[in-house]
């Protein structure tokens, strides 16, 4: 964002009255305190230790996890798994159903079960109690109308990832904006 602002009031003549430069994150977090969104943000260690509290508390419910759910890195990796969901809109049941329609009793659909099962027991863990990156942006695309962007002349400067929470917020900007 400094990058785009120096280079922003370069070209304004030095100056940026009436302009904001956001990532895309300080954007998300900016439509969600204007809307009233008063949730703590969680690190990514805070989700690693939840992905471990659910992981522990759900040991005798996994398939293909239960012998390596309590091994070190196994909740990031499920962390990581998790956060690319979101990222790409793939909700557990959509996990669900990917299993449902592989052979019974494989180590994919069996993984894909343990995957959705621990997604899902996350998700309810931190509703109403926290929000993390991926959740915030999903929640920023569905504000971004009642917001501040409405009727603001945006730019877009870049990103550097594209996936369908960013498809969304850029979607969400263009009918508003």
């Amino acid at each position: 964002t400094f990058e785009t602002e120096r280079s922003l009031s370069g070209a304004l003549g030095g100056g940026l009255l009436y302009a904001e430069v956001f990532s895309l994150t300080t954007l998300t977090r900016r439509i969600l305190a204007d809307a009233g969104v008063r949730t703590s943000f969680l690190s990514p260690q805070g989700r690693r230790i939840i992905v471990r509290r659910v992981a522990d508390d759900s040991i005798h419910d996994l398939r293909a996890f239960a012998g390596v759910a309590s091994s070190a890195g196994f909740s990031e990796r499920v962390d990581e798994l998790i956060t690319r969901c979101k990222q790409f809109q793939i909700a557990p049941e959509q996990l669900e159903k990917a299993a449902a329609e592989l052979p019974e009793g494989t180590p994919l659909a069996e993984k894909l079960i343990d995957l959705s099962l621990i997604y899902k027991r996350v998700q309810a863990y931190m509703l109403s109690r926290y929000l993390d990156d991926e959740d915030a942006f999903n929640a920023a695309a569905e504000r971004i109308p009642q917001s501040f962007v409405k009727d603001a002349h945006v730019f877009i400067d870049g990103f550097s990832a594209l996936n369908g929470q960013t498809y969304a917020i850029i979607n969400a900007l263009m009918q508003t904006a």
